[in-house]
């Protein structure tokens, strides 16, 4: 692969500037969509190794990550049966800024599943990609089963596996003598000992409530600054508060 392939698949498309703000998306990301991916040739097996960063992309529901930039998505169109979705990006990286508009297809091959991007505006070849399951960050995945849920009566999580390194939370708490909740759901992603939601909220800042699973499967929340807590909480209630003993776990 040439330097050249290499700039032009892991900026996204190339920097043609013009960017504008990043708008909510119209549709949501199918979740098969999410997570790590590196480019590969067809049939090829993904290296996942550090050394091969620049084409990789890490893909959110609101953006994908790549080496030195990253992607707000704009808009997302997603087809009847999910496995093609048109996005509109607005991107940054390298000192530059541009928009793009991608279509995305996910499709399953005899080596695995498969992400095709073709570009819209732009007169460049598909790009492939094949997710990366043994990365560092999934061989630290918790050992959650697909469904995991806890309630002690004040409080319940559900945590339902997407993928090797994504996982779909949904947080509740009843605190203060029932005065103050907490509510909270979205995707996360694995880190070493449990998971980590993270969310960028205009006019509060950046939400990182990480869940941590015991050897016991015991959980407790890290709300890093309380930004989360601010957003998403009642005055007398917190993600710190929030604890499961093993024997809170339920099934789901």
């Amino acid at each position: 692969m040439t330097s050249a392939y290499r700039f032009v698949a892991a900026i996204l498309g190339g920097a043609t500037l013009g960017m504008a703000g990043a708008a909510m998306a119209q549709d949501a990301l199918p979740p098969q969509f999410l997570g790590l991916w590196q480019i590969v040739k067809p049939g090829e097996t993904p290296s996942c190794s550090p050394a091969d960063a620049d084409i990789r992309m890490r893909v959110f529901l609101d953006r994908t990550e790549f080496h030195e930039g990253k992607c707000d998505f704009v808009s997302v169109r997603a087809n009847a049966d999910r496995t093609k979705a048109e996005v509109e990006l607005s991107c940054r990286g390298e000192g530059e800024e541009w928009r793009d508009r991608q279509a995305w297809t996910w499709r399953k091959t005899e080596t695995g599943a498969v992400l095709d991007l073709d570009w819209l505006d732009r007169d460049f070849s598909t790009v492939h990609y094949a997710p990366c399951r043994g990365d560092a960050s999934a061989a630290a995945a918790p050992a959650v089963p697909a469904g995991a849920c806890y309630d002690d009566g004040n409080s319940s999580l559900r945590i339902r596996t997407i993928s090797a390194s994504q996982a779909e939370i949904v947080v509740s708490s009843v605190q203060s003598r029932g005065a103050h909740m907490c509510n909270l759901s979205g995707m996360a992603e694995v880190m070493s000992g449990g998971w980590r939601y993270t969310e960028r909220i205009d006019g509060v800042g950046e939400c990182q409530l990480d869940i941590m699973i015991g050897e016991d499967r015991s959980v407790r929340m890290v709300d890093r600054d309380w930004t989360c807590k601010a957003y998403y909480c009642g005055a007398r209630a917190a993600f710190d508060h929030i604890e499961f003993a093993p024997s809170s776990e339920r099934g789901c």
